[in-house]
């Protein structure tokens, strides 16, 4: 069994506190969905936290293939590269004749969910003060992410059908960049909870899309926080890469210098205050 240590950010004496409970999963019942771990981005800063982060993802991976846990990779947009490998032909084999049914009561769950501050238009860059060229850049996954001869690759709504014929439970999905792609995709979290998928995000091997020194957090890393602290809050739980190596370690970007990381209540009330600050202003950008 793969023994879990989950986080959720949960209200408690009227307080946001992030609440921790243990989980075990049947590893032959579980998956791994790699999210846009591209070759290149558009955005410098991106490419390079992409590249940063794959070793130890792949680490990841390597740990969980051993287990039994069926590995899939979804590189958008990049499947003409793919077309002719078993991996990507395998998820329509398995696809074919699954149908996916939504759940009424995930459905609710999902249309609770207020929106981002920022960040779903694609156009962010941390690069300023002058940004990058916005452009297709990517053309495959980055190589340092091994693609095994058991695994399984796609970006559409097929790859959850090929789960769901493959008697996979869980899901832990891990990659960029989570206020986008992760969240959004065909494979992306709203799916996975929508379709009834238990769904953990891996909170140290993510990334978010910001406008470099983006209010009201500032601080890249920080800006990130909000956004894993958000998916805790409205769709899912999440985990460390730590808890499923076996090391119990979290990974770090080397220029997240923070010295001090906001609590959810702090980040919650640094979101409430800009809101107000910003008042009509933010309702027109929203």
């Amino acid at each position: 069994m793969i023994e879990l240590t989950l986080q959720s950010s949960e209200i408690i004496d009227g307080k946001y506190i992030r609440k921790h409970y243990n989980e075990s999963w049947d590893p032959t019942k579980t998956a791994v969905i790699i999210s846009d771990m591209w070759d290149q981005h558009w955005c410098i800063s991106a490419t390079k936290n992409v590249a940063e982060m794959a070793p130890r993802m792949n680490e990841m991976l390597c740990v969980l293939r051993k287990k039994g846990v069926q590995i899939v990779h979804a590189p958008s947009e990049t499947m003409n590269f793919y077309e002719d490998i078993p991996q990507y032909k395998n998820v329509f084999r398995l696809a074919e004749g699954i149908e996916l049914v939504a759940m009424t009561e995930k459905e609710e769950q999902l249309k609770k969910e207020p929106g981002l501050l920022f960040g779903d238009k694609g156009l962010e860059c941390d690069c300023g003060p002058i940004p990058c060229i916005n452009r297709k850049a990517w053309s495959k996954q980055i190589n340092t992410l091994k693609i095994e001869p058991e695994d399984l690759l796609g970006d559409s709504i097929d790859v959850l059908k090929a789960l769901k014929a493959k008697g996979i439970e869980n899901v832990i999905i891990t990659g960029v960049h989570t206020n986008m792609c992760v969240i959004g995709r065909y494979f992306g979290i709203r799916n996975l909870v929508r379709y009834g998928f238990n769904t953990v995000l891996t909170r140290d091997l993510t990334d978010c899309r910001v406008p470099h020194g983006a209010e009201p957090f500032k601080h890249h890393y920080t800006s990130l926080d909000y956004v894993v602290w958000y998916v805790e809050k409205y769709l899912c739980p999440t985990v460390v890469s730590g808890e499923l190596i076996g090391d119990g370690k979290t990974f770090r970007f080397e220029e997240d210098d923070r010295s001090e990381i906001l609590t959810a209540q702090q980040l919650e009330d640094t979101m409430n205050e800009w809101k107000m600050a910003m008042g009509g202003e933010y309702a027109r950008k929203n």
